[in-house]
């Protein structure tokens, strides 16, 4: 369909739905969970990142950051809004031995995201996520010859066509598995010779257990994206919630993705 035109966009995100529940009925007539579907020797459970924080200041957030530290997790997600400088102060806030990195949500400005960077370079930051326009492939490229911060792109993708002209550039790739589906996914992965993440932000129940599953089932894949919101939320319309403690999530033992949706949402609180 790329020659009609449709090389993203809706369509693509459909079919990415219909990709989801075609695997999970795949595996309920396997009795077999996806991830056994995927690979002989899956996960157990998948490290997780936490995805943002919380709180006014960056003292507050860096707080925020450091309560999930104790609980277990050793990488958090800093997003860049409008200020550079308070995520700085966030990032030296963060407890000793917590790493991060940066989303840049596609606005770092083009005249200055070498030396924004190599800000970033100096605090070691994990990765540097969706620094510039999406469709910016000279741009990405220049960035990240001039940077030692890993290039950490793909949620705006949502085909193996659409990023092939970033696979020489990017150290992690993060496909939406809202915009992929397992199967995308899966060639994306195996196209790909560096790490392979699932991008997980805003998400629903098969989304989020979609992305538990290939996390375990692909070994070039050592992450999961946690938001506590997003997971609280897709729970309140699960039989039984998906879990994620200790800095790792459980990977569901069930038949299909391993979800059941309750009757009705009615446990839902926000």
């Amino acid at each position: 369909m790329r020659v009609r035109g449709h090389s993203g966009g809706f369509m693509l995100d459909a079919m990415s739905g219909v990709d989801l529940a075609l695997w999970d009925l795949a595996g309920k007539l396997a009795g077999k969970p996806v991830a056994h579907l995927l690979a002989a020797d899956p996960k157990r459970n998948v490290p997780a990142y936490l995805s943002g924080t919380s709180g006014a200041t960056p003292a507050e957030r860096a707080a925020f950051a450091a309560g999930f530290a104790a609980e277990g997790f050793s990488i958090v997600k800093l997003y860049y809004e409008s200020n550079w400088a308070d995520l700085l102060a966030v990032a030296d806030a963060l407890p000793a031995g917590m790493q991060f990195a940066v989303d840049a949500l596609w606005h770092l400005p083009p005249a200055d995201a070498i030396a924004m960077a190599r800000e970033l370079d100096a605090r070691r930051a994990r990765w540097l996520e969706c620094p510039l326009y999406p469709e910016d492939v000279a741009g990405h490229a220049a960035l990240a010859a001039a940077i030692t911060t890993p290039i950490a792109l793909g949620e705006s993708y949502r085909t193996l066509a659409e990023l092939a002209p970033f696979l020489p550039i990017a150290t992690i790739l993060q496909p939406d598995l809202g915009r992929v589906g397992i199967t995308g996914f899966m060639n994306i992965a195996r196209a790909f010779p560096g790490t392979v993440v699932p991008h997980l932000s805003i998400a629903m129940g098969p989304q989020v257990a979609a992305a538990i599953h290939v996390a375990a089932a692909v070994s070039t894949c050592d992450l999961c994206e946690f938001n506590p919101n997003v997971l609280a939320t897709a729970n309140a319309f699960l039989a039984e919630p998906l879990r994620c403690e200790g800095g790792r999530y459980a990977v569901p033992s069930a038949p299909g993705l391993g979800i059941e949706f309750n009757d009705d949402g009615r446990q839902f609180t926000h």
